[in-house]
């Protein structure tokens, strides 16, 4: 079996019940730690700035908000978190079809966010829906 990813790519570091500075002890400690997920908690007590500061250690960044809203509003804030320059984000398929394919357009849009990759909640078949 042909393994393309470096073990450091299989492991993302929940790092949640940290403030930012706890964080940046953690991954000091931990230099081959490439991947970090911010939840909800720690991105709305820290804000965006905590993006910046995990970017600027070169981590890669799964953004774990769980967007679930009217497709307007997915939309939208899809597009904002793009711009942060986040590598995941998590999104719930359960808001419908046209949120999540409006969420994916508005991703998109980002050129530097061709490789995203958006993890999808899913409790019916609208994840094959969406990507066929």
């Amino acid at each position: 079996m042909n393994n393309r990813f470096n073990s450091e790519d299989k492991i993302i570091l929940a790092i949640d019940g940290l403030d930012v500075s706890q964080a940046k002890l953690l991954l000091e400690k931990c230099p081959n730690i490439k991947w970090v997920k911010v939840g909800l908690e720690l991105f709305v007590r820290e804000g965006p700035r905590v993006i910046e500061i995990l970017k600027s250690l070169n981590k890669k960044i799964f953004l774990d908000l769980k967007f679930h809203d009217i497709p307007n509003t997915m939309s939208a804030a899809c597009f904002q978190v793009s711009k942060l320059g986040v590598d995941i984000i998590s999104i719930h398929a359960s808001a419908g079809l046209k949120a999540l394919k409006d969420s994916k357009k508005s991703i998109f849009k980002r050129s530097h966010l061709s490789r995203c990759k958006t993890s999808i909640c899913c409790r019916d078949n609208c994840f094959n829906k969406l990507f066929s």
